[in-house]
């Protein structure tokens, strides 16, 4: 059998609540920075711990809105899924590996699927995109249901290593 490696980098959409948590942020810096500037300059001895503190807030200000920058790296390889999530474009984490022997049922989120599982959403959050889901077992865990957006060739890569779990039809 030939190596398959697939790799798919989608972009989670900013929800509402992203969007209202960076504005907040934003005005309770602009609200706190001409208080430190003030007690900056009135207080000559503690006044350098108030400019410490401003550039420290805005530096959490920034890194804050950032981190709400949220993608999803899914990786086919020789049978295993891995999916990473990266973070503000720099930092990255593991989020699920799934080998090809776990996979229970890769479908699409409107094929029905009854039993216990707890969710693990990997997916853009776009209403728009087309969303599936892997259903596999984890130690300690039980079922999980992973929603994710394949494209085309993902779904192919696995459907070659497994045919007889996915679904395709929407």
């Amino acid at each position: 059998m030939e190596d398959i490696f697939v790799e798919q980098l989608i972009r989670r959409k900013k929800t509402e609540k992203d969007v209202w948590t960076s504005v907040l942020l934003v005005i309770g810096g602009i609200i706190f920075t001409p208080m430190a500037l003030y007690f900056g300059f009135a207080l000559h001895y503690l006044g350098y711990v108030f400019l410490i503190m401003l550039a420290a807030m805005w530096w959490c200000v920034v890194r804050l809105i950032k981190s709400k920058t949220v993608e999803y790296e899914y990786v086919f390889t020789d049978g295993t899924l891995d999916i990473d999530m990266i973070i503000a474009g720099s930092r990255r984490g593991r989020v699920i590996t799934v080998s090809k022997m776990e996979f229970e049922l890769v479908a699409p989120v409107s094929h029905p699927y009854s039993g216990e599982y707890k969710t693990l959403n990997c997916s853009t959050k776009d209403e728009n995109d087309r969303l599936y889901y892997i259903m596999t077992e984890r130690h300690g865990v039980g079922k999980v249901r992973v929603l994710f957006n394949p494209n085309d060739e993902l779904l192919e890569a696995i459907k070659l290593s497994r045919p007889s779990i996915v679904i395709t039809g929407e």
